[in-house]
């Protein structure tokens, strides 16, 4: 395991920019990766047009009521 540093997204924001990320792992011989970490993760990569594929996965059932949104707002 590594822990890579990759430049900011922005000032106010401390999550690294997508892009950062993938330069950091291409660097590194790395030329596919599996996003899995909730809405903003997915949301992030996809506002940057870093997605290639999306995979939707849904339980039978949903349960309780009031869930989390699975993406946050995207660019029309």
């Amino acid at each position: 395991m590594q822990l890579l540093h990759c430049a900011g997204a922005a000032a106010h924001d401390p999550r690294p920019a997508p892009q950062a990320v993938l330069q950091a792992l291409a660097a590194r011989g790395i030329t596919s990766l599996l996003l899995e970490g909730g809405a903003g993760l997915a949301t992030a990569f996809l506002q940057a047009g870093l997605a290639d594929m999306f995979a939707w996965y849904r339980a039978g059932r949903v349960l309780g009521a009031g869930g989390l949104p699975a993406l946050g707002a995207l660019p029309a």
